[in-house]
């Protein structure tokens, strides 16, 4: 039976998993993470401070959504006999529609390895945080809406969710520019 014990265990499951993915990526050499693909894009010490700025913002949401669910609380009791069985962190289809409308402006790379990976580190922390102080169903009372190009609305819960997803989904690039990385290494050998 699903209850709010493990929707909560799955999200900070699946923030916890992302962020370790992603802090392995400052573990790679130099030129892995600076490599400029041949078709264009961004290299992936560019990829992981864009994220960083990105998933920032949407915490910046998070947030506000956390600030407002608290005052809610505080008014009205949570009903402690929610049925959670139907209750949705996020449906793949609306996920997969997100993960490629957010918009994400190009950054040119200020920042220094160590700061960034520090950053993302913190924003765990945060959403961590977030998890363990909206512990009894307290993320269901305030909902946010992702300004997408068909705006999602969303409760703290799947906020939180979906910035974990969004942070998974820009691994696949990492890889690709590895991948492409290695491959002209060889040809140069």
């Amino acid at each position: 039976m699903k209850n709010i014990e493990t929707i909560l265990r799955t999200i900070e499951r699946e923030l916890i998993r992302t962020y370790a993915v992603l802090d392995a990526w400052f573990d790679e050499e130099p030129g892995v993470l600076q490599y400029l693909p041949a078709g264009g894009g961004r290299c992936c010490s560019e990829v992981l401070e864009q994220l960083m700025h990105t998933n920032g913002n949407l915490l910046s949401s998070i947030e506000m959504a956390c600030r407002e669910a608290h005052k809610l609380a505080a008014e009205a009791a949570i009903d402690q006999t929610t049925d959670w069985s139907h209750y949705t962190l996020l449906e793949a289809l609306a996920l997969e529609r997100c993960m490629h409308t957010l918009y994400t402006a190009a950054v040119t790379q200020t920042l220094s390895h160590d700061d960034i990976r520090s950053r993302m580190r913190r924003q765990l922390g945060i959403c961590l945080d977030h998890l363990d102080t909206l512990c009894h169903g307290e993320g269901t009372l305030y909902k946010t809406t992702l300004p997408l190009h068909e705006p999602l609305t969303l409760d703290v819960y799947q906020h939180l969710y979906f910035l974990a997803h969004f942070g998974r989904s820009h691994v696949k690039r990492l890889e690709e520019n590895k991948a492409e990385f290695a491959l002209l290494g060889r040809n140069l050998n």
